[in-house]
């Protein structure tokens, strides 16, 4: 009897386990796109500032 409770122990644990290391590894997903989706917007805010200074110019302003 105390076999079965150990091997029904192991299992819960390694399931318990495997939910973490996918949570985790979830998470670092998650967090690694917002932190490149943040880089693009720089970007993008960078050559809205460029084209607007740019046509500021060429309208004499």
């Amino acid at each position: 009897m105390d076999s079965d409770t150990n091997r029904f122990d192991s299992r819960a644990a390694k399931i318990w386990i495997g939910i973490a290391m996918g949570t985790a590894l979830g998470i670092g997903v998650a967090l690694s796109r917002r932190k490149r989706i943040r880089e693009e917007s720089r970007k993008v805010v960078g050559q809205a500032e460029e084209l607007w200074a740019h046509g500021r110019k060429l309208a004499g302003s």
